[in-house]
């Protein structure tokens, strides 16, 4: 069965309902969910990268939000947790996300025009990477950024950085090392992912009046 979407206009106005596939194709605005996984350890604050699974359509193996997905027509954005729990295998409670705002994006390829409403989240927890259970259908990894590591590579101040990551291997989670450039990402034509990283910063030294 098709997955059906709600469709806005640019000033996020209601315009109805669409085919998910069909929205993709005609560059229909819609809206979706993206939770980003923060944690301090040891002192030093990380933000977790997903590594989307080899088989997926649309860019495999490359690093993107922690857990993200489409809202469909009949759920609210609080039904966006839904996509924690089937990507990473932890239920999480709405209220326990810190809401950063709603951010536009338009990408186009040669197959997708791609109008979204995105609205941002984070979440912060102390569970190891190791201790995630990962979709293989979606998921094929999990790499932890160190942030001051992270606002270097996306200022270009460095070409790439090493991080702790984990990556599903025949089923079962393998620790390791992951080298991780601006070119592992989903490019995007804004500077998403370091804004990211300084709203992710300062979250977690406790500042309240946060936006993406």
């Amino acid at each position: 069965m098709a997955e059906i979407l709600e469709i806005f206009d640019a000033s996020y106005k209601s315009k109805g309902t669409a085919p998910r596939s069909e929205a993709h194709k005609k560059g229909l605005w819609h809206h979706t969910f993206h939770c980003w996984i923060i944690r301090r350890r040891e002192g030093r604050d990380y933000v977790l990268f997903q590594k989307r699974a080899d088989i997926k359509k649309d860019w495999p193996s490359k690093l993107d939000i922690t857990a993200a997905g489409h809202v469909s027509a009949e759920e609210s954005l609080a039904d966006g947790i839904r996509e924690i729990r089937e990507e990473l295998g932890v239920s999480v409670d709405y209220d326990s996300l810190y809401y950063l705002g709603m951010r536009t994006e338009v990408l186009q390829t040669d197959t997708m025009d791609n109008r979204e409403f995105q609205h941002v989240y984070l979440f912060e927890t102390d569970k190891p990477i190791e201790s995630f259970t990962l979709q293989a259908e979606e998921v094929g990894g999990l790499i932890e950024l160190e942030i001051s590591e992270g606002l270097k590579l996306f200022s270009g101040e460095v070409d790439s950085v090493c991080c702790d990551a984990v990556l599903l291997q025949d089923g079962r989670n393998t620790k390791g090392r992951f080298e991780m450039r601006r070119d592992s990402v989903i490019e995007r034509p804004d500077c998403y992912y370091k804004t990211l990283l300084i709203m992710a910063e300062r979250a977690l030294s406790g500042e309240r009046y946060l936006s993406i």
